[in-house]
C-alpha cells in the first residue's frame, strides 16, 4: 500500500514539473517570432522596445523606428532584413551576419538599410539602432544687419527653427535666401519666421538694403536780375549727386521804347527751363532767364517748379512742387 502511494506521489510530481517546464518553454516561445523553419534570424539592439512587441511578421520595434525580417526560416531561404526609421530619425547602426562573420551586412559600409540574406542553413544575428536625425544650419547676415541665431548650429530635421533678422540703422530687411542645401523657409519675406531642415546641411542668409533718407529740396523766387529772376533752392542734407529742376513761367516785362517804357506780356517760356543743382551743396542760387530782351525788366511773373523724384545710394531726393506769383 505504501509502495502504491509513493508511486502515485511520484507521478503527480512528474506531471507538475512537466507542466511547469511546458509553461516556461511556451513563455519563451511567445517572445520569439513565429517559427516557420529551422534557421533563425535574430534582430536586437539598443532602444529595443521589449521582445513582447515582436509581431508574427518578424517586426521588431525600437525607439525611433523598427526592423523587419526576424524569424525562423527554411535553411535555403533568402529573406529580406531591413531597418525603417521613423520621421525625424535615421539609422544609427545596422549590421549582421552568421556567427563567423557578424558584419557581413553593414549599413556603415554599404549605406543600405535593406539586405537580402541567403541563409545557407546558418543562423544570423543583426543589431539595429536609431538616432535623432540632425543636420547643421548656418545662418548668415548680409551687410547692414544681424541675425539670431547666428553661425552654425545642429538641429533636428523636420522641426521648425525660429530665425530673426535685425537691420542696422539706415538699412531695411530685404528677405531671406537659401544659399546651400534643401532647407525651407516658411515666409522668406518676413524678418521673423521659421525654417526647417530636411536631408542636408544647409545655409541661409538674411539680406539688407540701405534705406534711403528723404532729402527734401524746396525752391522759391528770391530776387530779380533785369531780364531774369533769381531762384533759391535748399536741401535737407548735402546732396551727393547733381539734380535738375524745371521752371515754367509767364508774365509781363517792360522795355524803353522811344524814350518811354512800354509793358509787354510774354508767354514764350511755358515749356520750361531746366536748371542744374550741383552736387555737394545744401543751398543754390540760380539765375532764371525766360528769354525776353536783355534790356527788358520783368514786372510780374507767374512761375512753377516741376521736377521728378530722384535717388542715389544715400538719399531719396524729393523736389517739392512749388508755384508763385511775384511783382517786381
Amino acid at each position: 500500500m505504501k509502495k502504491v502511494r509513493f508511486l502515485l506521489l511520484a507521478a503527480m510530481v512528474a506531471m507538475f514539473t512537466g507542466c511547469q517546464k511546458e509553461v516556461v518553454e511556451q513563455e519563451l516561445d511567445n517572445n520569439k517570432p513565429t517559427p516557420t523553419g529551422d534557421t533563425r534570424i535574430i534582430i536586437e539592439g539598443e532602444g529595443m522596445i521589449g521582445p513582447a512587441t515582436r509581431s508574427s511578421d518578424g517586426k521588431v520595434e525600437f525607439e525611433g523606428g523598427y526592423a523587419t525580417g526576424a524569424g525562423l526560416y527554411n535553411k535555403d531561404a533568402q529573406p529580406e532584413v531591413a531597418a525603417h526609421p521613423d520621421a525625424g530619425y535615421e539609422v544609427n547602426y545596422f549590421y549582421g551576419g552568421p556567427e563567423n562573420e557578424l558584419h557581413r551586412y553593414d549599413y556603415a559600409q554599404s549605406g543600405s538599410s535593406t539586405f537580402t540574406v541567403p541563409l545557407g542553413g546558418q543562423d544570423h544575428k543583426f543589431r539595429c539602432g536609431f538616432k535623432e536625425k540632425k543636420r547643421d544650419l548656418t545662418v548668415n547676415a548680409g551687410i547692414g544687419g544681424s541675425v539670431s541665431p547666428s553661425g552654425t548650429n545642429s538641429y533636428r530635421v523636420e522641426k521648425p527653427i525660429s530665425i530673426t533678422a535685425n537691420p542696422n540703422n539706415g538699412y531695411k530687411f530685404a528677405g531671406w535666401t537659401v544659399t546651400q542645401g534643401d532647407v525651407t523657409i516658411e515666409n522668406p519675406g518676413s524678418s521673423a519666421t521659421t525654417t526647417t531642415l530636411h536631408n542636408s546641411h544647409s545655409t541661409i542668409t538674411a539680406n539688407f538694403v540701405k534705406q534711403h533718407s528723404g532729402n527734401y529740396i524746396r525752391g522759391y523766387l528770391s530776387g530779380w536780375r533785369h531780364a531774369g529772376a533769381i531762384f533759391t533752392f535748399t536741401s535737407t542734407y548735402t546732396t551727393t549727386k547733381d539734380l535738375y529742376v524745371n521752371i515754367e513761367s509767364q508774365g509781363d516785362y517792360e522795355m524803353e521804347v522811344d524814350g518811354r517804357f512800354e509793358v509787354y506780356p510774354y508767354y514764350d517760356d511755358l515749356g520750361g527751363q531746366t536748371l542744374r543743382l550741383v552736387a555737394g551743396q545744401k543751398e543754390w542760387k540760380v539765375e532764371y532767364l525766360p528769354g525776353i530782351d536783355s534790356g527788358a525788366r520783368i514786372t510780374s511773373i507767374q512761375w512753377q517748379i516741376v521736377a521728378k523724384e530722384d535717388s542715389d545710394d544715400n538719399y531719396k531726393y524729393i523736389i517739392e512742387a512749388n508755384v508763385g506769383r511775384e511783382e517786381n
